[in-house]
């Protein structure tokens, strides 16, 4: 009897004293996915770090974070650091005008992706970019037009200072009279009117040579100097490393 009028006490001691919320809990309350977030931590399949996030319990709605994400990785050094395979799907979304820069999305109209431009426009991606160095047309007779040659017997000197390796260099040299344009020049001459000169096919109005960092050589045959009104040479220069 004693026992049950002291047990009656005690209770009506707990119910009578107030206590927090925070000391007492009857359920437990998982935070906000979007709170947890913001905080350091990893989504995975397992709970053997503290703080990972299962796959499963990420909500279909945005994910916005707050810092740099790692994907493989738990030191990520730029905005999106994936160590791993990459696939992206479904990047045909709209393109957002006007462009910002660095924006790239895949036109499913065309099957090309896009990038943005300076002007706020899109461009494909891709194909021959424009070389590093262009010394435009270059009257084959030395006279340069526009660019930083000049005539020394038959050499043209071009100055591009690209730098670095020469090697790494991709080069060439078109030839054009009038509206025509190609490497060999033959059908140029004879569109320039040359038909008393004998042995001529095969001939070609000049070469490159002497490739630096920082200068190309034109050479222009001698043989053929003397015909090469209107016709002119250019080089463009790709540094591709």
């Amino acid at each position: 009897m004693k026992r049950l009028i002291l047990l009656l006490i005690l209770l009506s001691i707990v119910i009578a004293t107030p206590v927090s919320a925070e000391e007492i809990r009857l359920t437990t309350i998982v935070p906000d996915q979007t709170i947890e977030r913001t905080k350091k931590g990893a989504i995975g399949d397992t709970y053997s770090n503290p703080a990972t996030i299962p796959d499963g319990s990420i909500p279909t709605s945005g994910l916005l974070v707050e810092g740099n994400v790692g994907i493989g990785t738990t030191e990520p050094n730029t905005t999106l650091d994936v160590n791993g395979p990459v696939s992206v799907r479904g990047t045909g979304a709209p393109a957002v005008s006007p462009a910002g820069q660095g924006r790239i999305y895949y036109d499913s109209g065309v099957n090309q992706f896009q990038a943005s431009e300076n002007g706020g426009a899109y461009g494909p991606l891709g194909g021959l970019r424009p070389p590093d160095y262009d010394s435009g047309w270059v009257d084959n007779r030395g006279y340069a037009s526009g660019s930083s040659g000049f005539e020394d017997t038959n050499v043209v000197y071009l100055t591009h200072n690209l730098g670095g390796n020469p090697d790494d260099y991709l080069v060439n040299l078109e030839f054009k009279h009038g509206r025509l344009y190609g490497q060999n020049p033959d059908e140029a001459l004879r569109d320039s009117g040359i038909t008393d000169v004998t042995n001529r096919d095969g001939l070609v109005m000049g070469f490159w040579k002497k490739l630096t960092s920082t200068t190309i050589e034109y050479f222009r045959l001698v043989a053929i100097s003397q015909w090469s009104t209107g016709m002119y040479f250019r080089i463009r220069i790709w540094r591709y490393k």
